[in-house]
């Protein structure tokens, strides 16, 4: 009891308007597991109670917690548009009395009602570091020890080690680095992936499309490199930010 009579109460308020129906449908169970990864490092705080509107896509979260820093540590975790933080204290009338005091919140605002509801500049940031790396794993085919003759004609592409040799490491590279994307941006790489890899998407599906119509295998099988690795990033990267 000693230790919960310095908790206070503390109300979120959640924009989740920009957020896709399944990452809302497991927006409680996104909360729960931040709120275990926060006692883990030693936070005091308890996930209280959710209150969803679903007209205007709006969360109320109350927690339980020495301060506000832990709560907003829980909401950074779980990647949720932050409109505002508020102090709370609550009472209710005694159960056995007819007519008494009625039921008063009293709010003491943390942040400017006038701040708008994005990501935190190291949310940003983790976004930023997951696309940079989807971005650039398909590249890793680029690389002279594995693939020649791109800039060149079309007949000139070879593989100095083999074409497996290529394959195989632009797969495990993509697939690595999307994982790590992933780790790095938590939920949210459920779109940065996918947005990462689209640009190699597009160029394997024209370089294949290009060496099936002029003839030339290897521009073909290079292509297919692409596409498979994007395959693969997708494989990796998806499965792991849905367990964030």
């Amino acid at each position: 009891m000693g230790e919960e009579a310095d908790l206070r109460l503390f109300l979120v308020e959640h924009d989740l308007r920009g957020l896709s129906p399944a990452l809302l449908a497991s927006a409680h169970q996104v909360l729960e597991e931040a709120v275990c990864r926060e006692l883990g490092r030693g936070s005091r705080i308890r996930y209280v109670q959710r209150i969803f509107v679903p007209a205007e896509r709006r969360c109320l979260c109350l927690f339980q917690a020495p301060g506000p820093a832990p709560v907003r540590a829980v909401n950074d975790i779980a990647q949720f548009p932050l409109a505002r933080i508020l102090a709370v204290t609550s009472s209710v009338p005694h159960p056995r009395r007819t007519a008494g005091p009625r039921r008063t919140i009293v709010m003491t605002r943390l942040d400017s009602p006038a701040r708008t509801a994005r990501p935190a500049p190291r949310v940003m940031a983790r976004w930023g570091a997951t696309l940079l790396l989807a971005l650039a794993a398909p590249a890793v085919s680029l690389l002279p020890a594995l693939t020649t003759g791109l800039r060149g004609s079309a007949p000139a592409v070879s593989f100095p080690h083999g074409y497996p040799v290529t394959l195989m490491a632009t797969l495990a590279v993509t697939a690595a680095a999307c994982a790590l994307g992933a780790c790095i941006a938590g939920r949210a790489g459920l779109i940065v992936i996918p947005i990462g890899l689209a640009c190699w998407a597009l160029i394997g599906l024209g370089v294949t499309a290009a060496g099936i119509a002029l003839g030339h295998a290897h521009l073909t099988d290079w292509g297919i490199v692409l596409l498979a690795a994007v395959a693969a990033g997708l494989g990796a990267g998806l499965p792991l930010a849905a367990r964030r």
